[in-house]
C-alpha cells in the first residue's frame, strides 16, 4: 500500500474512533457556534460569577446587543440557558447573552433577594453587583450601549423589574417572565405572601417608588409580561400587576407628569394558540404607534418558561416561544 494512502487510512480510523468514543468537539460546536467565556465580578456589595455566551461575530466590527438573563430559583446559567435556548437566538441574531449566577452562599435556594430591601435600590446590593457586571462586559467586548437588555424568571423576573426600574439608563427594554413588580414585597414573609396571592402594594404606588429609584436618569422602559394562568408557584395576578407597574412608571418617564400618556386604559386584545399546545392571550398598550407594554398569559401553563427545553425543569414547551418573543420585543426597542 502506498505511503500516503496507509497515511490518509490511519488518520481516518484515528478520526473514526476518536468520533466513535464521544471524545470528538464537533457535536458541542454544532450546538455552540461561539464562545462560552466564565467570569466573575466583585464590587463593596460582593461578588457574583458569571457566564457569558459570545456569538461568532463578535469580531465583525459592529457594535453587538447585549442580553441580561436572570435565572429563577433553583436554577443556574447552564439550565436557564438550556431551557430557555437564548444562546442558539444569540448565535442567530448576534447579541451577546450574559447570566449572573446567585449563588447559595447568598441565597440558599439561589433565588435572587428581589423581597429584600437591601437589593431593591439602585448602585447598591445586587443591583449594584448586576449593573457593574454589564459595565465589565461592555468594557471587555464591542457593546451597543443602546441595546442592553435583560430578561428575567421567577425570582429572576423580580429582579429584572428591580433592574429595569432602577437602571433605566442602562437597560432599553425588559422582559419579566412569570414575576413580581417592583417592591412586591419587603421582606421573605410578604414575599410568600405575594407570590401566592398577589402583592398588597398597589401599582400605582410602586410605579411611582420605581421612577424614584431612577434617580435623575429618565427614559420610557418597555416591557413583555409572560405568566402562566396556571402558575401556582407566582399568582397570575402579580403579571397584571408588573404591567400597571411599569404603566405608571413609564407615565412618569414620558414627561415627568402623572397624566396617563401611557397607561392601562386602553389596549388591545388578540387571541391565539400554539399548534398541539396552550392557547393564550396578548394584551398590547401602546403610546400612539411605539408598544410600550405587552403581556402573555398563557392558557393551563404552570410555573415555568414558555416554549421552553421541558428537559430542564420550570420549562413548558406547549407554550408560544417566549424567548423568540422576548427577543424579537427587546430588539425593537433603544435607549
Amino acid at each position: 500500500m502506498p505511503t500516503v494512502l496507509r497515511l490518509r487510512l490511519v488518520v481516518l480510523l484515528a478520526v473514526t474512533l476518536v468520533m466513535a468514543l464521544g471524545l470528538c468537539s464537533l457535536p458541542v460546536k454544532m450546538a455552540y457556534a461561539g464562545s462560552l467565556i466564565y467570569g466573575s465580578y466583585t464590587n463593596p456589595s460582593g461578588t457574583r460569577d458569571y457566564q457569558l455566551y459570545v456569538p461568532t461575530s463578535i469580531n465583525d466590527g459592529k457594535s453587538h446587543p447585549l442580553v441580561v438573563m436572570l435565572h429563577g430559583c433553583s436554577q443556574d446559567p447552564v439550565s436557564f440557558a438550556g431551557g430557555t435556548r437564548m444562546n442558539t437566538l444569540a448565535e442567530t441574531h448576534g447579541f451577546v447573552a450574559l447570566y449572573p449566577r446567585q449563588d447559595s452562599a447568598y441565597n440558599t435556594l439561589k433565588c435572587w433577594n428581589w423581597f429584600e430591601p437591601a437589593h431593591q435600590g439602585r448602585d447598591s446590593g445586587e443591583p449594584s453587583i448586576i449593573a457593574g457586571m454589564v459595565n465589565q462586559v461592555k468594557s471587555q467586548y464591542n457593546i451597543n450601549n443602546r441595546q442592553v437588555y435583560l430578561a428575567g424568571m421567577s425570582a429572576g423576573a423580580g429582579m429584572t423589574a428591580i433592574m429595569a426600574s432602577c437602571y433605566p439608563d442602562v437597560f432599553a427594554a425588559a422582559a419579566v417572565h412569570s414575576g413580581l413588580q417592583y417592591k412586591a414585597a419587603s421582606n421573605l414573609p410578604e414575599a410568600l405572601v405575594a407570590q401566592v396571592n398577589g402583592s398588597s402594594v398597589d401599582p400605582d404606588i410602586a410605579g411611582r417608588a420605581a421612577y424614584g429609584c431612577s434617580g435623575v436618569s429618565r427614559a420610557v422602559v418597555p416591557v413583555v409580561v409572560f405568566h402562566g394562568s396556571a402558575d401556582s408557584t407566582v399568582n397570575p395576578l402579580n403579571g397584571q400587576q408588573v404591567v400597571e407597574q411599569f404603566a405608571q412608571m413609564n407615565d412618569l418617564m414620558d414627561d415627568n407628569l402623572d397624566n396617563d400618556t401611557i397607561s392601562t386604559n386602553k389596549y388591545t386584545v388578540e387571541l391565539k394558540s400554539v399548534e398541539g399546545g396552550y392557547n393564550y392571550t396578548v394584551s398590547s398598550y401602546y403610546k400612539n404607534k411605539r408598544l410600550i407594554l405587552q403581556k402573555y398569559l398563557v392558557d393551563g401553563m404552570g410555573h415555568a418558561w414558555s416554549g421552553g427545553d421541558a428537559a430542564y425543569n420550570y420549562n413548558d414547551s406547549k407554550g408560544p416561544d417566549a424567548s423568540a418573543i422576548i427577543w424579537d420585543f427587546l430588539s425593537r426597542n433603544r435607549r
